[in-house]
């Protein structure tokens, strides 16, 4: 290849990029409207995209098995449309009700948020009510998320990947400094 058709190369390779990536985000904005398993499917296609026009070595070809493994991930999330359930989607032991991961990861953030306003000043009715507003918890009201926070402080949650994040949270906030907790609150756009 030319000079030339090296830049335009490394200018399509941009284009292309940046427009799955854009298609990402999109999918994001856009799944109140079309539902989360068809913005997902969206998305992961996006991102199929951008595994395909990475420069080299980074990028994988449409016939390498680790990208086909990752488009039956689509697949498999298509099929669910059609009423076939893939069993990578079937539980491992059925009949076990409970919070997803996503939602417990939710949650604690959520309850991390209330506990960062609490350690600077604000009380929980009103931490709960700015954590709903800013991170926009929909259909989550405020005796909701401070439920939320009871059950983390008591350790009264099973999920173990959420309640060693609370625990985590919660030894950072103690060990912070005040000046440190008012930074974590502006970073976290949380202040009023």
């Amino acid at each position: 290849m030319t000079d030339m058709s090296l830049e335009e190369d490394r200018k399509l390779r941009l284009r292309v990029l940046q427009g799955s990536l854009d298609g990402f985000r999109k999918a994001y904005l856009r799944r109140a409207k079309t539902g989360e398993r068809a913005a997902y499917i969206e998305a992961l296609g996006a991102l199929g995209m951008v595994l395909l026009w990475l420069e080299e070595p980074l990028n994988l070809s449409d016939e390498d098995p680790a990208f086909m493994w990752f488009v039956d991930l689509i697949r498999h999330l298509e099929d669910l449309d059609t009423g076939i359930v893939p069993p990578v989607f079937c539980p491992g032991q059925t009949g076990r009700k409970g919070l997803s991961t996503a939602e417990w990861m939710g949650r604690v953030w959520a309850v991390h948020a209330i506990e960062l306003l609490h350690a600077v000043g604000v009380n929980y009715p009103a931490a709960a009510k700015r954590v709903i507003l800013r991170r926009q918890l929909h259909g989550v009201s405020e005796k909701e998320a401070l439920s939320w926070c009871k059950e983390f402080s008591r350790r009264r949650v099973k999920h173990r990947e959420a309640a060693e994040v609370y625990k985590d949270f919660m030894a950072g906030i103690r060990q912070s400094s005040a000046q440190e907790l008012q930074d974590a609150v502006r970073i976290e756009k949380l202040g009023e």
